[in-house]
């Protein structure tokens, strides 16, 4: 189904509705009839883009999951090429990323950070993707254990520089590392 300009300027329109509410009230307090009227349109028009505000989530989780993706998997390929682990963050303060940290998809990602209605949120999609791939870097044989830790980690890590608009500094790196070394032993 071919999508028109004026279709996607309206998805948007409710989009940021429904972002301006999330700001504000719980995923379970919103309403389609807010939505509606934060975007100045009836409850019809919202149905004729949306079944209910669980589509209308599914859908912008799945498009923001798509462009976090984009950076795991950059990320993923330079591991996979042997590059060290402790250049993660640096990775994370490269041009490109910083391309994608843009304050529309900070904004999304944190909103959608906050619902957590289903195994199909936003966190979690990012967490089982991280899992499935990390667990290919790793030694042969290593318990899924340490791969659903470390993604749980790296998820923590994208929210935070999500939220915070900014990369983890040198120095809290070495504190991460310090605290994971003393917890460890």
């Amino acid at each position: 189904k071919m999508v028109t300009q004026a279709a996607k300027r309206m998805q948007k329109t409710i989009e940021e509705a429904y972002l301006d509410l999330l700001e504000k009230e719980s995923f379970r307090a919103v309403t389609v009839t807010q939505i509606a009227q934060v975007a100045l349109i009836n409850r019809q028009t919202f149905y004729h883009h949306y079944q209910d505000k669980y589509d209308l989530t599914d859908r912008m989780t799945a498009a923001v999951f798509i462009r976090v993706r984009e950076l795991i998997e950059v990320r993923l390929a330079q591991l996979k090429r042997g590059e060290s682990v402790d250049d993660f963050f640096s990775f994370l303060n490269s041009p490109a990323t910083q391309r994608l940290l843009t304050p529309a998809l900070r904004r999304r990602v944190t909103a959608l950070y906050t619902i957590q209605y289903d195994q199909l949120s936003l966190s979690q999609r990012i967490h089982d993707y991280v899992a499935a791939n990390l667990q290919d870097l790793l030694a042969p044989g290593a318990p899924e254990l340490v791969s659903d830790l470390l993604a749980t980690l790296l998820t923590q890590v994208l929210r935070t520089v999500f939220e915070r608009g900014e990369f983890p500094t040198p120095a809290e790196i070495r504190a991460l590392k310090a605290a994971f070394a003393r917890l460890l032993n």
